[in-house]
C-alpha cells in the first residue's frame, strides 16, 4: 500500500500493531496485491462543519480488506501533514476494504485492548478512581460519507468502499466528536493567580468501545480528572475556567463536580446532573459549559448555577 503525506509513529505503529490480526505477520502472502500508483483519495472534514486542522492534531487510518484482515502499515497523519492535505492518498488493488480513523489520540488517551475489545482508554490507568489530568478531544470517523446524502449521521462501526476495477475513487468521511467538552466556568471568589482553585470531575468513565464511543457497560476502572483553573475573560467579566476534555459521560451517574482551594482541600461539590438540570443545559450536548456563581464571594455560601447561554452579561462565543 502506497501512501502520500505520512508521518510514522513508532510508538503509536507498536500499540496500533498490538490490537490488529489477519496480515500482522511476517508472512503476508495472504494479504491483497496494492498497485503502485494512488488511485484512492480520501478527504477528512467535521461533521458539524468547523475547520478540521482547527480541531484536530493527528490522525491514525488503518486499513482492512472485505473479511476484516489489516493490511500494514497504518497510517499515522501529524498536524503539519495534515496542514497540507487533510485526507489520505492510497494504492489499492480493485476489491471492497474497511477503514476506521481516531484523531487526537496519543496524548493523554491510547487504544488498549480489553477482553479482546480495542477501546479508547486514559492512559496509564490501574486502579479505581485514579486522579489524573485532562483527556484529550478525540474524534471518530466516518460519522457519515458525504457522498451518500440521506444517511442518519451517527458514526458507524467502519467506513466501506469499493475500488472499481477502472478508474480511480475519491469520497469525504466527516469525523465527529467521540468525547464531552466540560468547561466550569467560576465567579464571585477572588481571582488569585497565585491561588487559584482546582476542579476535579470525579468517576469519570476510563474508557469507550470501539465502534460509536459509547462508555463501557462491563466494569472498567474509574477515573477522577482534574484541571488547575485560569483566569478568562468573556463579555467584560472574569472568571476562574476549568475546561476539560473527557470520555463519554453517558448517563452521568456518579460524577460530581468539586471545587478546591489551592492548599487541597475541597469547598463545593454538587452532583453533574444536577448542575446541568439546574443551568437548563442540553445534557446531550457535546459541549456543556457551566457557571458557578459563588454568591457574596463566599466559598461555602449559596451557589448559584447557570448554563453560559442563560449567563445574563455573556453571550456564546
Amino acid at each position: 500500500m502506497k501512501i502520500r503525506n505520512s508521518t510514522w509513529s513508532l510508538t503509536s505503529l507498536a500499540t496500533l500493531m498490538s490490537i490488529m490480526a489477519g496480515c500482522i505477520r511476517e508472512d503476508l502472502s495472504d494479504c491483497p496485491p496494492v498497485r503502485s500508483e494512488n488511485n484512492v483519495k480520501i478527504d477528512f472534514r467535521l461533521f458539524d462543519g468547523g475547520v478540521f486542522t482547527n480541531n484536530v492534531s493527528s490522525v491514525i487510518a488503518v486499513v482492512f480488506d472485505s473479511a476484516g484482515r489489516y493490511i500494514p502499515p497504518a497510517i499515522m497523519l501529524d498536524q503539519t501533514t495534515l496542514f497540507q492535505y487533510a485526507g489520505v492518498e492510497l494504492a489499492l488493488a480493485p476489491g471492497d476494504y474497511r477503514m476506521v480513523f481516531w484523531a487526537n489520540v496519543g496524548d493523554n488517551t491510547e487504544i488498549k485492548v480489553v477482553n479482546g475489545v480495542p477501546i479508547i482508554t486514559y492512559k496509564n490507568v490501574t486502579g479505581e478512581n485514579e486522579v489524573l489530568g485532562n483527556g484529550d478531544p478525540v474524534w471518530y470517523a466516518p460519522a457519515i460519507a458525504a457522498t451518500r446524502a440521506g444517511e442518519v449521521p451517527q458514526p458507524l462501526e467502519y467506513y466501506s468502499f469499493t475500488v472499481p476495477e477502472e478508474g480511480d475513487f475519491t469520497d469525504v468521511v466527516s469525523f465527529t466528536e467521540t468525547h464531552n467538552s466540560v468547561n466550569i466556568y467560576i465567579k464571585g471568589l477572588p481571582l488569585d493567580s497565585a491561588a487559584l482553585p482546582t476542579v476535579e470531575l470525579t468517576n469519570l468513565a476510563s474508557a469507550a468501545e470501539f465502534y460509536g464511543m459509547d462508555p463501557l457497560t462491563d466494569p472498567m476502572p474509574t477515573v477522577t480528572s482534574a484541571v488547575q483553573t485560569v483566569v478568562t475573560e468573556k463579555e467584560s467579566v472574569f472568571y476562574a475556567l476549568a475546561a476539560f476534555d473527557t470520555s463519554p459521560l453517558g448517563d452521568m451517574e456518579g460524577i460530581d463536580i468539586v471545587v478546591k482551594n489551592a492548599a487541597g482541600d475541597e469547598n463545593y461539590r454538587v452532583a453533574l446532573i444536577n448542575a446541568i438540570a439546574e443551568s437548563n443545559a442540553n445534557p446531550g450536548d457535546h459541549e456543556i459549559e457551566l457557571i458557578l456563581n459563588f454568591i457574596d464571594g463566599i466559598i461555602n455560601g449559596a451557589v448559584v448555577i447557570t448554563d453560559w447561554k442563560e449567563e445574563e452579561l455573556g453571550k456564546e462565543y
